[in-house]
């Protein structure tokens, strides 16, 4: 297993095994600069969620979107941290923790989004955003495996697939995905087959 961090691309894949031997326990940090100052008479809020979706890519009911409203999944498996409005300071502003032992054989991808919320009313969208990433930790051994940070512009989208973690022939991979969506939030979950409010 090597130690140098992994900087990936957009569109990037590799393999979270052998990153990290036998891992069982994974921190998904991430992290953004919205504008300090209100635009359009509003200040920026941004989420961190996740999907679990089956090989086809739909997730089933939504026990299986976990976010701030829903901070930990049915199986136990993975549980969000901290709810950051504004992304200030330094580090992570949202965390979402992985307990592999406890996904159902029926998760083959995870999908990590982050989206602004009430995005259209406010007139806001990522192309306001600054230096959003991703990075994944090995929580058992401290160690920052891979990283990806987003380099394209996002405006008009209000919400991005930041990366997947997903299994392929007994593995755990990462796709650094890096995917905007104009109807944000909302756009992911319709694509996953998951309509909600």
């Amino acid at each position: 297993m090597s130690d140098m961090i992994v900087n990936l691309s957009k569109d990037q894949r590799v393999s979270l095994t052998k990153r990290s031997d036998d891992f069982q326990n994974l921190r998904v940090g991430l992290s953004w600069d919205a504008p300090k100052e209100p635009v359009n008479g509003f200040q920026f809020d941004l989420d961190a969620s996740v999907l679990i979706l089956d090989p086809n890519g739909k997730c089933h009911g939504s026990k299986n979107f976990i976010f701030y409203g829903n901070p930990e999944s049915a199986c136990g498996a993975i549980k969000c941290g901290k709810d950051s409005l504004d992304g200030a300071g330094e580090g992570d502003d949202e965390q979402i923790t992985l307990k592999r032992a406890r996904l159902p054989e029926t998760a083959a991808i995870l999908r990590y989004v982050v989206s602004i919320h009430d995005a259209k009313e406010r007139g806001h969208d990522f192309g306001q955003v600054k230096n959003a990433s991703f990075r994944i930790e090995d929580i058992d051994t401290g160690k920052t495996l891979l990283r990806f940070s987003l380099t394209d512009d996002y405006k008009p989208e209000t919400g991005v697939v930041m990366a997947d973690i997903y299994r392929e022939d007994g593995n755990w991979k990462v796709r650094a995905v890096g995917q905007g969506y104009r109807e944000g939030l909302q756009g992911v979950l319709a694509e996953a087959g998951l309509l909600i409010g």
